[in-house]
């Protein structure tokens, strides 16, 4: 190319990108996501136990769409656990939002496809051209990164209506220092503009070619260590995220397959109902702890019921559902001296009832103690445990309303029988 030929190059695009402006990542302007994507998913190294997890990456395709700052669309991968002759999963982008700093963040729910249907929360950043995306995808508080290239070209929105643009100024109205820092900055631009081609288009397939660093663990210390995460999480109270851990498990210990249907079983019935609401929320928790319960992980059970449910099953008939599983848990005198504390008097009255119908009367009456006054209901069930406990020749007249009295005389009297 003759020297004068590229000065003008040089000039007239180094006077563009001094008059440039900076691109927003914005509803109004900036990159969209909108468009094709090639990506790639990594596992940790070790589980949240410390036990090495020992899975390849995996790559995966996505097609996204946007509306202003709202972000949808489809994920497809290659089916690398799920249902045994499955080959492909599906995906959903759900709740997807990009920020006007770059970021990006979507929930990959998958669609049910091969029995997997647990989401998947996806944080990143998108880079500066727009044209990879770099972050960390999480399940509860097991994590891992991804990455995200651009197969078909993803489109900037325009900062400022295209008519507002100001024109270059001429390259014979440039006094030479302008065109030397013009030529400069250019120059820069190119060697820039190839660092990011070769991190955008080469770096996936160097990822995917390194080994791990860690040696590969056995398949079965793999397995064990995941199902332990899994169990952590419940008793965290997270089960959806035990649900997707368990769903990542492949093949799932058989031993551990009544536990996954089960956690299946809650998130089949909740996507049939329809929309999420508290009461649903509520149905939910319980059936998974009375679930967890029936399997004889009673920890797991008990770490589910949140206090807001225990709460409103004081209110009816799950009550006694309630205080069924802490009893199965040994975990009565817990209810009574942690969970009851500064509750209300009806709170004490149901879950003393409930208590007693679970076979646990000393925690029933422990119950109704913490009550100031007893009515003539709480009075009923007061005497009645104490008879069987045989405590009821124990109790102190005095201590008693007046009124009282002649109950507990009556009820001694019954507890003897006829002479």
């Amino acid at each position: 190319m003759p020297w004068g030929l590229l000065t003008a190059v040089l000039l007239l695009g180094g006077s563009a990108a001094a008059n440039a402006e900076v691109v927003q990542y914005s509803g109004g302007g900036g990159p969209t996501v909108a468009g094709t994507w090639d990506g790639i998913y990594l596992y940790p190294e070790v589980d949240a136990s410390g036990t090495p997890v020992g899975k390849p990456p995996v790559r995966f395709h996505a097609e996204f769409t946007q509306y202003g700052l709202d972000i949808g669309g489809r994920i497809t991968e290659p089916a690398t656990f799920g249902a045994a002759g499955t080959p492909t999963l599906y995906a959903n982008v759900m709740d997807g939002k990009m920020g006007e700093d770059g970021s990006i963040r979507f929930i990959k729910r998958y669609d049910g496809t091969g029995g997997v249907e647990h989401d998947v929360l996806y944080q990143g950043f998108i880079s500066p051209d727009g044209q990879q995306i770099n972050g960390a995808w999480s399940i509860g508080e097991w994590k891992g990164t991804f990455r995200l290239v651009a197969a078909s070209p993803v489109p900037f929105a325009p900062a400022k209506p295209a008519a507002q643009a100001q024109e270059p100024p001429h390259p014979k109205s440039l006094k030479w220092t302008d065109r030397l820092w013009a030529a400069g900055t250019l120059a820069l631009a190119f060697l820039l503009f190839g660092g990011v081609y070769y991190a955008t288009r080469m770096q996936p397939e160097a990822t995917e070619a390194v080994a791990p660093s860690a040696p590969a663990a056995k398949p079965a210390e793999s397995r064990q260590g995941s199902v332990q995460e899994a169990r952590s999480l419940l008793r965290k109270g997270d089960y959806d995220s035990a649900f997707g851990v368990l769903q990542s498990i492949d093949p799932l210990p058989e031993a551990d397959r009544p536990l996954h249907d089960a956690l299946r079983g809650v998130a089949v019935n909740r996507r049939s109902a329809g929309a999420f609401s508290a009461a649903r929320a509520y149905a939910d928790r319980l059936e998974v702890a009375s679930k967890l319960s029936e399997l004889g992980l009673h920890a797991e059970a008990v770490g589910v019921l949140t206090e807001s449910v225990i709460l409103a099953a004081s209110k009816d008939e799950h009550g006694s559902e309630v205080a069924s599983i802490y009893a199965k848990a040994g975990e009565t005198d817990d209810f009574v001296m942690n969970v009851a504390l500064r509750r209300t008097p009806e709170f004490y009255s149901a879950y003393a009832r409930a208590f007693d119908r679970a076979g646990q009367s000393r925690a029933a009456l422990a119950l109704l103690s913490k009550k100031e006054r007893l009515n003539d209901d709480d009075y009923t069930l007061f005497f009645s445990l104490h008879k069987r406990l045989g405590s009821l020749g124990a109790l102190d007249p005095m201590s008693l309303p007046e009124e009282i009295r002649p109950r507990l005389t009556r009820a001694l009297l019954e507890d003897k029988g006829p002479s």
